[in-house]
């Protein structure tokens, strides 16, 4: 896992790097430091624009949108928390590992696991698309979310999602990842720049690449830790005010029996590094943390 990690994490700093390298290569040497601040805020510019151009069309590409008592279900919820429900959509689309997740205004639900939605005429035909391309251990992990997770969990899921809107989560994690942008170019082509006299051509491009590689780990896992895993945390706080206590032990048990579900998998492919923090790795808080912040958010 750490090798795959370092090495596309290498690859990926190499394909940001070609089009900086050729304009240094076209430059003369007394420009060099003049191209670091502009240089570094191009880099920053692609990532929010490559990053909000990626949500919009995952978000373009859905076209499921539920019906029945799903859909009013999700517009009570919506109006319940003070939330006009012409400007929030929801739509189904298998989520990969996540029950539900959020792109700017717009909710994405897994319809293989989401419970009232028995009275979509979609779900026959969406659910038996799915078990036709799915492979059976991922349909048999579906199937174990689906037996633990209450309507009562679902709800307060629903109310974290539309938390995530109330808080503007998408634009400001987009945001974020253009600063992290931003940050990692600025570092690398002043460290290259630096070392051109000492190292050469090549030898700076290395340690360019190379401080890169460290700065953009780091600041993404930092990223993970200080803002991400906060918004989590955030989205909570705001599904909590509008939850009852019966479904925040409803949905404390539930993230409890997903920890266990997941921890050996979890475990298994992270090798060494799953001695360190989840939340690093993740940008989830960890279990323990989740649920001390559900209840005192509710002040049981």
């Amino acid at each position: 896992m750490v090798l795959s990690l370092i090495s596309q994490e290498i690859i990926g700093i190499i394909q940001l790097s070609i089009p900086i390298i050729i304009l240094y290569s076209i430059v003369p040497k007394r420009f060099f430091n003049y191209l670091i601040i502009p240089c570094s805020l191009a880099m920053g510019i692609f990532f929010i624009f490559s990053n909000y151009q990626l949500t919009r069309n995952t978000i373009n590409s859905l076209t499921l949108i539920p019906s029945g008592s799903c859909m009013n279900s999700f517009e009570n919820e919506v109006t319940r928390c003070g939330l006009n429900s012409k400007n929030i959509h929801l739509y189904y689309r298998h989520n990969g590992d996540s029950i539900a997740r959020t792109g700017f205004n717009t909710v994405i639900i897994d319809p293989m696991i989401w419970k009232n939605t028995e009275d979509d005429p979609q779900i026959p035909a969406i659910k038996k698309h799915l078990n036709e391309v799915l492979p059976n251990p991922t349909l048999s992990m579906l199937n174990k979310i689906k037996n633990m997770f209450s309507l009562k969990a679902q709800n307060f899921f629903l109310r974290h999602e539309l938390g995530h809107i109330f808080h503007n989560f998408s634009n400001k994690y987009i945001i974020s990842l253009g600063a992290i942008g931003f940050l990692e170019t600025l570092g690398a082509l002043t460290i290259a720049t630096t070392a051109i006299p000492v190292l050469g051509g090549i030898g700076a491009i290395s340690i360019g690449i190379l401080t890169g590689c460290i700065l953009d780990l780091s600041l993404t896992y930092l990223n993970n830790v200080f803002f991400k895993a906060q918004e989590e945390l955030r989205a909570d706080a705001f599904a909590a005010k509008f939850s009852s206590q019966e479904e925040i032990e409803e949905v404390a048990n539930f993230f409890e029996k997903y920890e266990e579900l997941f921890t050996n998998d979890y475990d298994e492919k992270m090798g060494l590094l799953a001695y360190l923090s989840k939340t690093i790795f993740t940008g989830y808080p960890s279990t323990p943390a989740r649920i001390q912040h559900l209840r005192k958010s509710t002040q049981l």
